[in-house]
C-alpha cells in the first residue's frame, strides 16, 4: 500500500512540476522575444544634436541671410527618422555647413511647428528661406544622395537675396 501511495503522490506532484516548467519556458520565450524586438527597434541611428528653438533660428536667418533646415520627427523617433539622422544627415555635415544652414530639430506629432506647418508624415524636412518663406519640403526617409540633392535647392533663395 505504501508503494501505491508513493506512486499517487508522484503522479500528483508531477503535473505541478510540469506546469511550473512550462510556465518558466513561456516566460523565457517572452523575454527573448522582447529583447529581439527592442534590438530591432534600436537598429536605427541617432537623431542629430540640433537645437529646437525655431523662432531663434528665424531671427538668426533673417539677420545673417541664411536658410533654415528644420527636421520634424515623431516621439519616439521612428526607424526612418533615426536612419535619416544617422545616415543621410550625419554623412552630409559638410554639405549642411557649405549651405550655411541654421539647423533645428523639433520632435512630436503635436508640436507647435508640426501643427503650424501641417506635417502629416514623419520624418519631415522643411527648408525656409532667410525671410521665413517655406522653400522646400520632403516627407519620409531620404537616402544620402537624395538628401544632398534636397539641400541644393536651399542655395536658390540665398542667391536671390544676395
Amino acid at each position: 500500500m505504501t508503494d501505491k501511495n508513493n506512486d499517487q503522490q508522484k503522479q500528483q506532484a508531477s503535473p505541478s512540476v510540469d506546469r511550473r516548467g512550462k510556465l518558466i519556458f513561456l516566460v523565457v520565450v517572452i523575454i527573448v522575444a522582447v529583447v529581439i524586438y527592442l534590438r530591432i527597434q534600436r537598429k536605427g541611428g541617432e537623431l542629430p544634436d540640433w537645437p529646437d528653438d525655431l523662432n531663434g533660428a528665424f531671427i538668426q536667418a533673417k539677420a545673417e541671410g541664411r536658410p533654415v533646415l528644420l527636421l520634424l520627427t515623431d516621439i519616439p523617433p521612428s526607424l526612418d527618422s533615426r536612419n535619416l539622422g544617422s545616415v543621410s544627415i550625419a554623412k552630409s555635415e559638410l554639405a549642411i555647413k557649405e549651405g550655411k544652414f541654421i539647423t533645428r530639430l523639433v520632435q512630436g506629432t503635436t508640436s507647435k511647428p508640426a501643427m503650424q506647418y501641417e506635417v502629416k508624415e514623419f520624418p519631415t524636412l522643411i527648408i525656409f528661406a532667410p525671410d521665413g518663406r517655406e522653400f522646400g519640403r520632403n516627407s519620409g526617409y531620404l537616402g544620402l544622395q537624395e538628401f544632398r540633392d534636397f539641400l541644393k535647392i536651399a542655395s536658390k533663395p540665398t542667391e536671390s537675396n544676395s
